[in-house]
């Protein structure tokens, strides 16, 4: 890596410093980057694998940390001298989500500090001003007699030792460190609401403050912990959000920078006073030797006396000078904000919200240092056909021009002010095609970046855009409405159009004559089309690449380089590739944060790479220079450009060629790894064979049971897409949710219940029945109690006893977040005793309970994160077994009545699916998973473990599914590709072939008879058992089939309990299914949606029937008072809400594609359909008249369709757009003349119907009686 276009200040502040010899320090993606400011050569720490967040210097500015996001993120401390090295200290195990705050103890050695005290030492002379502002003066000292008298009270605890970091958790925990050693001294909870700064009190390292959201917070250590009390704001001015803090030179005394611009003086937690600094929020303090420096929302870097009452000067950063250095424009808007300030050498660097880092001097003139694409996600990439210059195009609405090589720098930049998703020059390099995430396209003069043409076709994004070679005039522009438009870019018009795929286009190319052009699409199909007209070409892909000569080769989906694609990955998998121009190499870019090389051809699976770090989301693009000297590549969400340059084997053994950065002339050290070449991966699989491969065990294998976990931080959501949100919008003032009138709603007439009770006070809601059961991810977790009367089972958080002849349930509520697996005490001396245990970000735990009383028994609590996917009891009811879901599978034994702990250690290095005491022996237990089954002792406080033992049967161990057990050390393990493999002790004794012709997911033993009950994935076939009961020898079996009951195509069995000549089955669509062993009659017992989200709910205006939508595309009508599923109906597409007219006939469903559906409420026939956008539809209702169906959609648009007209011309009337977020809520008025939306920003907006005119008048409002309000 040579260098990196960005800075990340849009959601980031406080993030940029100085080293000893001036060099600047800032972050990007999961990159801390050195740079020297007169050169601009830069430097890189990899050692992180997320986005680093924070950033702090040690006092003596040669140590840098750095924090990132992640579920267990850490924090590293590095070498400035020699990033490249590795690392000094990892912290880690303390915080969750991410480290928003770093700060060193100790003061900060500034260049005036520098100059009276450590070059004193040498006698040094230093000439020049003390820091901006000041006349320029010798500094010459011979003897530290003339060292300021409170310089010894600075230096007093300068000493760097500690480490002060705050997370990102719920109680944004505070930890102090002792960063050499890695130990943890003290800790406490910070705030309920984020804390944005932290600082170590440079007089008293015991002391710190800490800033955020509607706080400031003063704290000591008190031995391991953190005791704080609040600033005392007192009558001088109201609490409000504090954005950052600095100490003065004052003992006790500190200032803080609040959201209303203006910075608070306090001494000894006392707020003094109060002066105003900015217009918006104060970002930025940075302290100097004699004052300081600010920066905020209004755009401006100011310089203060030291004690913050008078402003020595203030710096625009869009008005200065620009320096000679400086190319295009400073800033990419006027005034951004300055989230960074920092002091160096005399001179200010300001980061900037845009991405940006100037330079300002005591002039005020202003260098650009880097510049960068700021908030939203980058996906456009092109490399010039002819020169070292490139184009991007960004979510922030800026298409930026880049020269890179002998210089790093920005040529130009164009606001284009919408999300720009794919860019590309022209084959002679003349223009520039931009394509837009709403289906429009641009082209540009490349010289001027003056828009020549506007093509605008389609409506969703243009994801490739590729112009035909020399001579042609053409322009290829792949769009997500599946075509490929083509157009004559000289004469401004649509000449031909690609048609034939059936999914968004992806990829496209030309080949070398212009006349063909190959496409790829999401559904992993490759087309060619005749050009320029577009007719499709029926031309096999392995013959295409032989036989043409291709002038772009940018397509995932070519034949000759199916290599690069790794294990378990589907076509979204890999964003991009790119065929170095002398075609013997390969770059990709992947979705799992790597720059990729290969051999190119590539035909072999999983073919070699050698793979590169420093994107930490997402890698969108990578494209070769036009001579393959440079490789460049773009991340999406973290924003970054980065520029690798391709070394020759001679080149990379020079340690320091000319074109390598060399190692800092104050450095002794041998600087490893300049330049930083990756390391080479073998494979990314395997070399053996699974023997058999399934959906379904794939996906098993894959799942991320943590990313429903509450209080998770999420990449693609809130931590990462609205920080500045939580920032600066969060400075705003709350929205209240009192309601201070009585709402108009329409009485609704009760006449319908029928004699029934008709509740007018209610004290509190019951449960009473939940239709739902979790076997799309989970397995062995559905068990008889108390001889087959009852039935427990889980779903969401609740643990459920259902008893079979009444119907009845009741739940065990105790849980706090979804539950993963479950256990039954099989022992009668514990009763009916159930252990279920859930996922858990922080504390997981494993509860026992009794199922008749449904009280808790016991809590054990599991030292491996996340939680746990497997349990079971000990055949004496003693002891408790539990495999975490953990990177290491931690396997541990408890004796649950205590929760203390037997033995633990690591079970494997890939995922465990099942895991059972032998039923003979509380000390022997058997685990299976991924390739591999371990047969366990347990020793003393020891857990031994025996590998499997093969012999000429099988030549390798198929990936385990499940458990079963003989007597005589005899073990039965069901597999991926159906057989049963038996096993005498550790050792393989035989193999059952084709038991099964799917996936073996579920194994049970009964304890009476010793017969062994299996459930697996079948094909639909005349013969389909999914269920089958085999004798202890596995020599016969009776199969038994559910196909008669739930009629689907395959049946995917999870769970089988066997007891009283009767079967309970679970599925992996979450449905319940028992089966009489006599006969095979099978009914079900439960039915529910399946994975994905549940998201549209609707009550029938007159009848006690429900009908909900998910995404799993289905419709479903449930009766209440019969507690079961009447109906159910596929949808085309995934659904997020439904809603009953009014007189309950019919019943009208949104979908995430933007469809409407409208069907018969009696039986679910369809009545009409409709797409008029491609948004997702977030909310829909009928009016109470059912005239009119309103349709709310994720791009805040309502649209009003006429239902009084035949279904085959629904029409759309009118349509209300307002600029808010998608819409919540909508309801009608009871007379259907009006409709008020509701968004997930706390907007209501009302609009009269048809007409869509906004309504503002607050008497008019007043009188408005809702039909509904929700």
């Amino acid at each position: 890596m040579r260098n990196v276009f960005s800075y990340r200040g849009y959601d980031c502040h406080n993030n940029i410093c100085f080293t000893q010899d001036g060099r600047l320090i800032f972050h990007v993606a999961a990159l801390g980057v050195v740079q020297d400011r007169d050169t601009g050569v830069q430097r890189f720490y990899i050692g992180h694998t997320d986005d680093i967040l924070s950033l702090a210097i040690h006092p003596q500015r040669d140590v840098v940390a750095t924090g990132e996001i992640g579920r267990h993120p850490t924090i590293h401390v590095w070498d400035a001298e020699n990033p490249e090295q590795q690392p000094l200290s990892v912290l880690k195990g303390h915080h969750t989500g991410g480290v928003c705050a770093l700060d060193f103890s100790g003061a900060i050695v500034s260049e005036y500090n520098q100059c009276w005290i450590i070059k004193v030492a040498k006698l040094a002379v230093a000439k020049g001003p003390m820091f901006p502002g000041e006349p320029e003066r010798d500094r010459t000292r011979s003897s530290l007699t003339e060292v300021p008298q409170n310089a010894a009270d600075i230096f007093k605890c300068d000493d760097g030792k500690k480490l002060i970091s705050v997370g990102l958790d719920t109680y944004h925990m505070i930890i102090v460190w002792d960063w050499k050693r890695g130990e943890k001294l003290a800790e406490g909870r910070g705030h309920k609401d984020k804390i944005f700064g932290i600082r170590f009190d440079p007089f008293d390292s015991a002391k710190a403050v800490s800033v955020g959201v509607k706080h400031i917070k003063f704290w000591a250590t008190a031995g391991g912990g953190l005791t704080s009390s609040r600033g005392v704001f007192g009558s001088v001015a109201k609490m409000d959000t504090m954005m950052c803090v600095e100490y003065g030179k004052q003992k006790g005394c500190c200032f803080s920078g609040a959201a209303n611009g203006k910075i608070y003086c306090w001494l000894d937690a006392r707020l003094a006073r109060t002066v105003d600094a900015h217009i918006g929020p104060v970002f930025a303090i940075f302290a100097l030797e004699k004052g300081f420096v600010t920066g905020g929302k209004d755009g401006k870097a100011v310089l203060w006396d030291e004690t913050m009452e008078k402003k020595l000067k203030s710096y625009s950063v869009s008005d200065g000078e620009s320096s000679e250095k400086t190319v295009g424009n400073l800033t990419a808007i006027p005034n951004p904000a300055v989230r960074a300030v920092a002091l160096g050498h005399s001179k200010i660097a300001a980061g900037t919200i845009t991405g940006e880092i100037l330079e300002i001097d005591k002039s005020g003139s202003i260098r650009v240092l880097t510049k960068g694409h700021c908030a939203g996600e980058i996906w456009g990439l092109a490399a010039h056909p002819k020169e070292n210059l490139c184009c991007t195009g960004s979510d922030d609405g800026f298409v930026r021009v880049w020269e890179f090589g002998a210089k790093f720098e920005q040529r130009a930049i164009l606001n284009v002010q919408k999300p720009a998703r794919s860019v590309e020059f022209s084959s002679d390099g003349q223009y520039i095609g931009v394509g837009f995430s709403d289906g429009s396209v641009f082209i540009l003069e490349a010289a001027s970046l003056g828009k020549k043409f506007e093509f605008h076709h389609r409506k969703e994004e243009i994801s490739d855009i590729k112009f035909a070679p020399e001579p042609h005039k053409f322009v290829a522009v792949a769009s997500h409405d599946n075509f490929i438009d083509v157009y004559d870019y000289q004469e401004g018009k649509r000449i031909g159009v690609c048609k034939g795929h059936s999914s968004y286009i992806t990829h496209i190319d030309w080949d070398a004559t212009g006349a063909l052009l190959a496409s790829n699409s999401g559904d992993s199909e490759m087309l060619f089309f005749a050009m320029p007209k577009g007719e499709q070409q029926l031309l096999p892909a392995n013959v295409a690449d032989e036989t043409v000569k291709w002038h772009t080769r940018t397509g995932v989906l070519n034949p000759n380089i199916f290599g690069i694609w790794p294990p378990s990955s589907d076509v979204t998998d890999i964003n991009a590739v790119d065929v170095h121009p002398q075609g013997q190499i390969l770059a990709t870019a992947d979705d799992f944060g790597f720059v990729k090389i290969f051999q190119h051809p590539c035909k072999e699976k999983y073919a070699k790479s050698k793979r590169y770090l420093g994107h930490s989301a997402h890698v969108a693009s990578v494209r070769w220079s036009h001579d393959g000297q440079y490789l460049l590549s773009i991340g999406g969400s973290d924003t970054a450009l980065c520029v690798w340059k391709l070394y020759t084997n001679d080149e990379k053994n020079k340690q320091n060629g000319n074109d390598v950065p060399a190692a800092s002339p104050k450095s002794s050290k041998k600087i490893k790894g300049t330049p930083q070449f990756g390391q080479s991966d073998s494979s990314d699989t395997d070399s053996e064979e699974e023997g058999g491969f399934d959906s379904d065990v794939e996906a098993e294998k894959s799942v991320d049971y943590s990313s429903k976990m509450y209080s998770q931080p999420q990449r693609d959501g809130i931590i990462l897409q609205n920080r500045q949100l939580l920032e600066e919008d969060r400075a705003k003032p709350a929205v209240s949710r009192r309601v201070n009138e009585q709402f108009n709603v329409q009485r609704k007439d009760l006449a319908i219940l029928k004699g029934k009770k008709v509740i007018t006070n209610i004290n509190k809601l019951k449960l009473e029945y939940i239709f739902g059961y979790r076997g799309f991810d989970c397995a062995n977790n559905l068990a008889y109690l108390n001889e087959g009367v009852e039935i427990v089972f889980h779903t969401a958080g609740v643990g459920i006893v259902l008893n079979l002849s009444s119907g009845q349930q009741k739940f065990y509520q105790k849980h706090t977040d979804d539950i993963l697996c479950l256990a039954v005490n099989r022992n009668s001396k514990f009763g009916s005793l159930v252990a279920t245990g859930q996922i858990d970000l922080k504390s997981p735990t494993i509860h026992v309970w009794d199922s008749n009383t449904m009280k808790t028994l016991s809590m054990v609590k599991i030292d491996h994160s996340d939680g746990a996917n497997c349990i079971d009891f000990s055949p004496s009811g003693k002891y408790l077994l539990t495999v975490g879901i953990n990177a290491e599978r931690t396997v541990s034994v408890f004796k649950w009545q205590d929760g203390s702990v037997i033995a633990k250690c690591s079970g494997h290095s890939r995922k465990i699916f099942d895991a059972h005491f032998r039923p003979d022996n509380d000390s022997s237990f058997v685990t299976v998973g991924v390739k591999f089954v371990k047969f366990w002792n347990i020793s003393g406080d020891q857990l031994i473990a025996k590998k499997a033992v093969l012999d000429n049967q099988a030549t390798f161990l198929p990936t385990m599914l499940s458990i079963a057990f003989a007597p005589n050390g005899i073990t039965y393990t069901g597999c991926v590709t159906g057989d049963i493999f038996v096993w005498n002790e550790e050792r393989l004794q035989r193999i059952v072939r084709n038991a099964h012709n799917g996936p073996i997911f579920s194994m049970h033993t009964s304890l009476d008879d010793g017969l062994i009950t299996t459930g697996a994935k079948e094909k639909r076939s005349e013969n389909a058992a999914c269920v089958k009961i085999w004798d202890q020898e596995l020599s016969k079996h009776r199969p038994y089939s559910i196909q008669s009951v739930t009629g689907s195509e395959a049946q995917v069995v999870k769970s089988v309990f066997r007891a009283k000549g009767k079967i309970v089955v679970g599925t992996k669509s979450c449905d319940i299914v028992e089966i009489q062993e006599q006969n095979g009659a099978a009914h079900f017992i439960l039915q529910s949606h399946s994975a994905g989200e549940l998201r549209g709910l609707a009550c029938h205006p007159s009848k006690l029937i429900a009908a909900t939508t998910s995404s799993d595309q289905t419709l479903r009508l449930w009766d209440i008072e019969r507690r079961e599923m009447l109906l159910q109906a596929r949808l085309e597409e995934k659904a997020t809400c439904a809603t009953y007219s009014a007189d309950g006939s019919l019943l009208a469903v949104g979908m995430d594609n933007g469809k409407v559906a409208i069907v018969n409420s009696a039986d679910l026939t369809p009545w009409a359909k409709r797409r008029d956008r491609s948004a997702r539809v977030t909310q829909i209702r009928f009016s109470p008249d059912s005239k009119y169906l309103a349709v709310a959609y994720q791009e805040s648009i309502v649209d009003i369709h006429d239902m009084s007209s035949k279904p085959s011309a629904l029409q759309r009337v009118s349509y209300c757009k307002f600029s808010s977020q998608s819409v919540a809520h909508m309801d009608f008025s009871a007379d259907s003349k009006f409709i008020k939306a509701s968004t997930g920003s706390f907007d209501i907006f009302i609009f009269k119907v048809p007409e869509c005119v906004m309504v503002t008048d607050k008497n008019e409002i007043k009188n408005i009686i809702w039909s509904t309000w929700t």
